[in-house]
């Protein structure tokens, strides 16, 4: 007999559960869980996660009390690789963030998150360095891989490539659907700035085509 009470399903012991296993974005080590357990006090269990090819930190209080998503996967969102397009794969099977930059400054930016040379989502945004701005135009998850953290990293990701930037978010729609609106309220709502509609610098209108850019 197989004594399972040790085993979290991130190593795949029960099929492919390991693709239940979140991402939270961050830089190692991590010093809470996603449910902000301080883990020097309530302890932790480092893994390895073969779907990502990343390390797993198990929360052992979330653990001990059967939270769901005791065991995550701490990524880095300042890694990433340049591609030409965002549907181009990358080489590795492992997980991978790939940015495609904008053919004009203030233009329309893409990063990709590939796992298994499948993408699974996308973020779509614009950056200006001399405005030092930046917006976030779009994020889309496929259906298949939501609710484990990819929207979070591809936010986490997209403002890394401007860091200390003011940054604000594209129009939400407030009859959107209830996943929109839900990853809205947890993982934009920082950005979401009291003015209305995103801060849009001269160079970004422009890339967009407004008539009214200025000179």
């Amino acid at each position: 007999m197989i004594d399972r009470r040790g085993l979290t399903g991130s190593q795949g012991e029960f099929g492919r559960a390991e693709r239940v296993v979140p991402l939270w974005p961050g830089q190692p080590p991590p010093q809470r869980c996603p449910r902000g357990h301080e883990l020097a006090v309530g302890g932790a269990r480092a893994g390895w996660l073969h779907l990502y090819q990343q390390p797993s930190t198990t929360c052992r209080v979330c653990a001990d009390l059967r939270l769901p998503g005791a065991t995550w996967c701490l990524v880095d969102p300042t890694e990433q690789e340049l591609a030409a397009s965002s549907d181009e794969p990358p080489h590795s099977n492992d997980l991978v963030l790939r940015a495609t930059p904008p053919s004009t400054r203030g233009g329309l930016g893409q990063i990709a998150l590939w796992v298994e040379h499948d993408r699974a989502g996308v973020a779509q945004l614009r950056v200006c360095g001399p405005c030092q701005v930046g917006v976030i135009e779009h994020v889309h998850v496929e259906p298949i891989h939501r609710e484990l953290g990819y929207g979070r990293l591809l936010v986490a990701a997209g403002l890394a490539r401007g860091p200390g930037y003011t940054w604000s978010v594209a129009d939400i729609d407030r009859d959107a659907d209830l996943v929109t609106r839900a990853f809205a309220a947890s993982v934009l709502s920082p950005l979401l700035s009291d003015q209305a509609g995103p801060h849009r610098c001269t160079d970004m209108r422009r890339a967009r085509g407004e008539t009214d850019a200025g000179p």
